[in-house]
């Protein structure tokens, strides 16, 4: 079972951006490869060996409509939520990257 869903469904998967077709297509490969059981976590550990800050999280059940498969929204980039306020002094390292992540 994955966040309360048993995977004998198939499961839907939703990427962001939703622009960026090279990502979805490696989600997309990359969730058909895995393993049973499969998990939120092998897949975020597999998306992470080309895009190392992607982020998967499952739908909550408030957010479910109806019947259907279990969601997994996967994000190229790991930000959710707000970024921490850092003081200006005591910031972090930070870089710029391309979509080719270099």
């Amino acid at each position: 079972m994955v966040g309360g869903y048993p995977l004998d469904v198939d499961l839907e998967l939703r990427t962001f951006p939703s622009s960026d077709r090279d990502f979805s297509r490696f989600a997309r490969a990359t969730v058909l490869e895995l393993a049973e059981p499969r998990s939120p976590e092998s897949f975020q550990r597999r998306l992470r060996s080309r895009y190392p800050a992607a982020i998967v999280k499952v739908q909550v059940e408030l957010a479910r409509h109806g019947e259907g498969p279990p969601v997994w929204y996967a994000f190229r980039s790991g930000s959710i939520g707000a970024a921490p306020v850092v003081p200006v002094n005591e910031a972090p390292a930070w870089a710029i990257v391309d979509d080719e992540r270099t």
